[in-house]
């Protein structure tokens, strides 16, 4: 379970049976439901599992191959604001192309980010919590901050 069994024996006693069967339809939606900003610019190719992943497609397309796998809280982020404006709002810049491929059977570890404009290879694995800013190519595995190659994958 996604979640921390004493806090549910403690909801339990407290709350007792209505909690528990709450808990259990309600918590995994959390733990498995994708955040999609800007749908109409995104691609997901089949069994590809999104999990809790939140993708920004506001300045530029996301395209998700076949078999991709995604850990929870990825980020995928094509975002850009003009940071040279002085007042509280810095606009989105929704001209800006920071398109982000994702080519098929990558996997893409818990806390990852992706920045675009990048395009990750088949086959490559991003290792949990790194930050891609540049394009990965095919059957590696990438890591840190920001993300490099640390290991060619057979």
């Amino acid at each position: 379970m996604p979640y921390d069994q004493s806090m549910m024996s403690l909801i339990s006693r407290v709350f007792g049976f209505v909690a528990r069967r709450i808990i259990k339809v309600i918590l995994p939606y959390f733990y498995s439901t994708p955040f999609i900003y800007g749908q109409h610019k995104v691609t997901i190719g089949s069994n590809s599992n999104l999990a809790n992943t939140y993708v920004n497609a506001r300045s530029g397309t996301v395209s998700i191959g076949n078999d991709v796998i995604f850990g929870n809280n990825v980020c995928i982020l094509t975002g850009l604001h003009d940071y040279s404006k002085l007042d509280s709002y810095r606009a989105t810049v929704e001209t800006a192309e920071r398109d982000i491929v994702i080519e098929d059977n990558v996997w893409i570890a818990t806390g990852a980010i992706v920045i675009g404009k990048v395009t990750i290879g088949k086959n490559a694995v991003v290792a949990a919590g790194s930050v891609v800013t540049k394009d990965v190519p095919a059957g590696v595995m990438v890591a840190g901050v920001p993300a490099k190659i640390i290991k060619e994958l057979s």
